[in-house]
């Protein structure tokens, strides 16, 4: 059964085209991308987690190819904020997992929401190159399994079969998400942004196995 749909994360992407600026219905300091209950992310940490080279010539040449536009920093804001989210529901679920027992999900995670079969120390260095190759910094790549790990934590947690119960579990809590709409609008009940372009690839290769980052099977039992 699918618990949701992953972040085009992993898909293939670039620089973020340019727009307006300001967080919408929200009274901020400008320079800030989102906030997530009072938790603030600031347009300087997304620069920490885009590569100052940007993405490979094969990349850009794919996306062209595919008429494609190419966003790194609304898909490190829309993981920063689930992020944000699952600690949140986690810690009124019995608390965050610590360190140790996020790393026993490492794996479980992997398989659940980035769709592969890769493991250990084998799934980060792939997965740290091939975010690397899409314009991503390298510390991105521990943000993302961070993220997942927690969402699967959460999963564990609550029980939960569906998308619709995960964001119940969400929707309960009331926890207040605003971004700043250059980087698209914040769903929901996806807990995903429509960014600014949504005809992105729903998969990149990850050592030559396809990882699917549109689509997450959740534990059946």
């Amino acid at each position: 059964m699918r618990v949701r749909k992953l972040s085009t994360v992993l898909a293939v992407t670039a620089a973020l085209a340019v727009a307006a600026g300001g967080l919408a219905g929200c009274n901020t300091k400008v320079g800030q991308a989102a906030i997530v209950d009072g938790h603030r992310i600031s347009e300087s940490d997304l620069v920490s987690y885009v590569s100052r080279s940007g993405p490979s010539p094969s990349v850009l040449v794919a996306a062209s190819k595919a008429g494609r536009g190419v966003y790194p920093k609304s898909q490190v804001v829309e993981i920063l904020v689930q992020q944000q989210l699952f600690e949140a529901a986690l810690a009124k679920n019995g608390g965050v997992p610590g360190s140790g027992e996020l790393a026993t999900l490492h794996d479980r995670a992997a398989a659940m929401f980035l769709g592969t079969q890769l493991t250990g120390a084998q799934l980060d260095s792939v997965l740290a190159a091939s975010l690397n190759s899409s314009g991503f910094a390298a510390k991105f790549a521990r943000t993302l399994l961070r993220t997942v790990e927690l969402e699967t934590a959460l999963v564990v947690k609550t029980k939960a079969q569906s998308l619709a119960q995960l964001t119940g579990t969400l929707d309960k809590l009331h926890l207040a998400v605003q971004v700043n709409p250059r980087y698209g609008k914040w769903d929901p009940k996806t807990l995903s942004l429509g960014g600014p372009d949504a005809n992105v690839p729903d998969f990149l290769k990850l050592g030559g196995v396809a990882v699917a980052s549109q689509s997450a099977a959740a534990p059946t039992s």
